[in-house]
């Protein structure tokens, strides 16, 4: 009795083992098999879990344990890493943000992603959120640069709004320095 990977830890995973349970006869197979798959999911089934939560159930907190939990289960994985490090920046709940870990996480993902850009535009978000303004401007016109040939419009506005910021800051720096 094999339960698919891409279905470990969703319900449809429940629907298997009724189904084989029902087919061979064999409870005590089936019973062991469903408590394999609650204490290990797949990444799969964490991640969807994950966004569920986000999206349907606005409860960022679970979504966030559930993210920790697939980082324990799949360590290095850079889109749960990534998925994570926006979450802690962008949370609405204000409690559980958390840019300096968000700027950890983030950094990791930047350097394993050498082609979407995804990796480089979240490192630019946690790097504005902790105040590295100059830096984050780099890592947004990458992460653009990364897919010029398929821009994301996200990304190409996050790079232009840093770039304004950082002109109108230094901008500020100077105006200050000229005063007697």
């Amino acid at each position: 009795m094999r339960v698919p990977e891409e279905l470990c830890g969703s319900p449809e995973a429940q629907l298997v083992i009724t189904f084989e349970c029902k087919d061979v006869g064999k409870f005590t197979a089936a019973k062991s098999l469903a408590k394999l798959l609650r204490e290990k999911p797949s990444l799969r089934a964490l991640e969807h879990i994950a966004a569920n939560l986000i999206e349907k159930h606005q409860d960022e907190a679970a979504a966030l344990r559930t993210y920790e939990q697939a980082l324990k289960l799949y360590p290095g994985e850079t889109w749960v890493m990534g998925r994570m490090a926006d979450l802690l920046l962008t949370a609405s709940q204000k409690g559980l943000r958390d840019p300096k870990r968000a700027l950890s996480l983030a950094r990791q993902v930047a350097r394993a992603d050498k082609e979407w850009g995804w990796g480089s535009d979240i490192l630019a978000l946690a790097l504005h959120e902790n105040g590295e303004l100059a830096e984050a401007v780099r890592y947004a016109k990458r992460a653009v640069e990364l897919c010029r040939e398929n821009p994301d419009p996200d990304f190409v506005k996050r790079a232009a709004d840093y770039a304004k910021e950082l002109e109108e800051l230094e901008k500020r720096k100077k105006e200050g320095q000229a005063q007697p």
